[in-house]
């Protein structure tokens, strides 16, 4: 995914360093946060297969909702807008949220 051991390392590195200086917030006031605001944000997380990915995605778009139906309240459902579609969110498996120049770690 990132070319190669040494860059793997070096991404890993870097993470750990902006996780530890990161604001520490509830899931409940991220929440709040993200979806009083509407504006975008970026999150690092852990996908179910163990793999970090990151998205930048936004609460409360709903041009391309196609059911009627309603996602669990024990995930996120955000738009992600580098793949174009919904994405759901584990909040357990959130590393961290950067917002407006500020990087938040999920207590």
């Amino acid at each position: 995914m990132f070319g190669g051991s040494e860059n793997s390392i070096t991404f890993t590195e870097n993470l750990k360093a902006r996780v530890m200086s990161a604001i520490k917030i509830t899931k409940n006031e991220a929440v709040a946060k993200l979806q009083g605001s509407g504006h975008f944000f970026g999150a690092t997380y852990q996908k179910k297969n163990g793999e970090v990915t990151k998205i930048i995605g936004r609460f409360g778009v709903s041009k391309f909702v196609k059911g009627t139906g309603s996602s669990s309240p024990k995930v996120w459902t955000v738009w992600d807008t580098s793949r174009e579609r919904y994405t759901s969110l584990i909040p357990d498996n959130i590393i961290d949220i950067t917002y407006q120049g500020e990087t938040f770690e999920l207590l």
